[in-house]
């Protein structure tokens, strides 16, 4: 696997907002998060405490995929969400998921803010 720009976060506090309605409530839950991005795509490994959480958790996150995709007036594929988003266990994976115009410029803000911090630019 490739990506342009990859973050692991350990047992976050605070997560950026890529438009997936995460909240305080569900950081509670994940103990680690691996975010792998390109251009057009995220790739996410959210390892939450047990499986009840990560099957609700998985629940939360398309129903806002989706939802996004409505707002940008956009229909939602479910033979491909069944492959972009994958629950074993604990474990939530989203696979190359596309992003929306709306995340693509929150990601770029996100990835200028993390690079400069680190004197990247």
């Amino acid at each position: 696997m490739t990506s342009d720009f990859g973050i692991y976060i350990n047992k976050p506090r605070y997560i950026f907002d890529i438009g997936l309605d995460l909240t305080d409530a569900n950081l509670s839950n994940i103990e680690s998060i691996l975010v792998l991005l390109n251009e057009d795509t995220i790739t996410l490994e959210f390892n939450l405490k047990d499986a009840e959480t990560a099957s609700s958790f998985s629940v939360l996150i398309k129903s806002s995929y989706v939802g996004e995709l409505r707002r940008e007036g956009k229909k939602a594929d479910v033979k491909a969400l069944k492959q972009i988003f994958v629950l074993e266990l604990n474990t939530l994976k989203i696979n190359n998921l596309p992003l929306t115009d709306s995340q693509k410029q929150s990601i770029q803000a996100i990835k200028k803010s993390v690079l400069s911090k680190f004197n990247m630019l």
